[in-house]
């Protein structure tokens, strides 16, 4: 069941960021809730527990990135709410993976503007952090 709300979740919130460059709120805190509460249905007050770790590390992992004006809250957010879902282990699997898309996605940005005169002024993390959690949930390391 997780699975399916990650899933449902991070398409939602990566194709909301590449479309308006932000991530709602009522997405990334509904996941969190969803997270912690099936966490605790899951395995009681250690699966909540696994839940909460997973959601503040994912949080953890980019708030100096976005102290430092490289990520917005709503990734931030994201990226905790994937925590809450799947827990610590999980997490940070998905960001090591949306790290490696964002660079990715970097580089696309760099050639646009090379080669098409125009620079997007902010990459959407939140598409990076979508294939981070695909690959993660689908490509092992876990």
């Amino acid at each position: 069941m997780t699975d399916a709300a990650l899933i449902l979740g991070v398409l939602l919130a990566g194709g909301w960021d590449l479309a308006r460059r932000k991530i709602p709120n009522w997405l990334t805190f509904g996941l969190m809730g969803l997270g912690l509460v099936m966490g605790f249905i899951a395995g009681g007050l250690e699966g909540l527990a696994d839940s909460l770790q997973g959601l503040l590390l994912g949080g953890a992992l980019l708030f100096i990135p976005f102290l430092l004006g490289g990520m917005g809250a709503g990734d931030v957010k994201l990226l905790a709410a994937i925590g809450a879902l799947k827990g610590p282990l999980f997490v940070l699997w998905a960001f090591l993976y949306g790290a490696l898309a964002g660079g990715v996605l970097a580089v696309g940005a760099l050639l646009v503007g090379k080669y098409f005169f125009f620079r997007p002024k902010t990459i959407p993390y939140g598409v990076a952090l979508m294939v981070g959690a695909f690959a993660a949930l689908y490509g092992g390391g876990i």
